[in-house]
């Protein structure tokens, strides 16, 4: 340990490659290694400066009186970027960073509808979202609540009384986007049986808009009991939507066949909910 004047400032250190280290109450607070790595709380620093602490707070950076900067980042002596206050709120800064007021991230800059999040070579994950996402505007109109995938069972039904099917198939996917839904289904029975009034595919998730009718697209059908053509689906209610003939009327379930591999319905209805 040496100690030294050189005319101008005094000088504590040593002049061989040993740490110089600081005690309190006999303990070491403060060590300078032979790398001028400073260490707070530890004797082995392994970068510039090491603080540590035990269950306690590392530091504190208070700017007292005015708003501004509390730490600032430079590289090779040019500021890219900060860590400050506005108010009591946080802000990281860099040339354009994120600024935390109530628990809300903005853009620093404070401008609207000019900052990415993520670009397309560093893209974000997953998104877990409790409430709207805004597209393309910021009124109700813009937004999106809800994205939903799911499967269901569509049913044979009767306005006048469900008939007692056997099914061979019975299959359904659905696609939830905001208030429309979107329902795949195929239907087949091996046994069929009662039933009376207008003949529907029920069963669809999520109850459809009351104020509002729908409708949807037959891709197949085959095996029933007549030769009436089925050709749409259309004026659903919330006991599923109506089988057409190919003039638009209404079927029953007296068209339902009573044998095997009979009553095939493949089709996509579209509807909208309250």
């Amino acid at each position: 340990m040496t100690i030294e004047f050189d005319g101008q400032n005094n000088k504590l250190g040593t002049t061989t490659a040993n740490s110089v280290t600081i005690k309190t109450n006999d303990t070491d607070a403060i060590t300078i290694d032979s790398s001028q790595n400073v260490g707070v709380g530890t004797t082995s620093p392994s970068v510039t400066f090491d603080a540590e602490a035990d269950g306690a707070t590392v530091a504190h950076f208070n700017r007292a009186t005015s708003d501004g900067d509390i730490i600032e980042l430079q590289k090779d002596g040019t500021a890219v970027g900060s860590i400050y206050n506005g108010g009591s709120n946080l802000g990281i800064n860099s040339s354009g960073g994120l600024l935390l007021v109530d628990d809300i991230i903005t853009p620093t800059s404070g401008a609207d509808n000019t900052k990415d999040l993520g670009r397309s070579s560093a893209r974000w994950k997953d998104a877990y979202i409790g409430g709207n996402i805004y597209l393309g505007g910021t009124t109700s109109a813009n937004a999106l609540d809800d994205y939903e995938e799911g499967t269901w069972t569509p049913i044979f039904k009767g306005d006048g009384g469900d008939p007692t099917c056997t099914y061979d198939i019975q299959s359904g996917k659905y696609i939830k986007i905001g208030q429309q839904v979107t329902a795949w289904f195929i239907l087949g029975t091996d046994a069929s049986s009662g039933g009376s009034g207008t003949l529907r595919v029920g069963g669809i998730p999520f109850t459809p808009d009351p104020s509002g009718d729908y409708g949807g697209i037959l891709t197949s059908e085959y095996g029933f009991a007549t030769t009436t053509t089925i050709k749409r689906l259309g004026n659903g209610n919330a006991n599923g939507v109506r089988v057409d003939d190919d003039e638009g009327n209404a079927v029953t379930t007296s068209i339902l066949g009573t044998g095997t591999n009979d009553n095939r319905l493949f089709g996509t209805i579209i509807y909208f909910i309250a």
